[in-house]
């Protein structure tokens, strides 16, 4: 009989305490993409990103600043600071 009552006394609490447990909401997951992603450079720093001009066009980019990693002086036919423009 004390048995009996023992493992009602567990049933009846495993009842009340295991919905309680897995209620709880999971934490909300927030994954960021990264602003930009830019291409490689390339370790040969006396060689440019691009082979010419086409291949940059063809890989959508063009108008490329001094200041960038795939500029390169010989693409910038006029001087003025950008390379493969449109």
């Amino acid at each position: 009989m004390v048995r009996g009552l023992l493992l009602s006394a567990i049933f009846a609490l495993g009842v009340v305490v295991a919905p309680a447990v897995h209620a709880a909401p999971a934490p909300a997951v927030i994954v960021t993409a990264p602003e930009t992603v830019t291409a490689p450079i390339p370790l040969n720093t006396n060689r440019c990103y691009w082979e010419n001009c086409t291949e940059a066009h063809q890989n959508s980019e063009g108008n490329i600043a001094q200041g960038s990693a795939h500029y390169c002086a010989k693409q910038d036919r006029d001087g003025d600071g950008v390379a493969c423009e449109w």
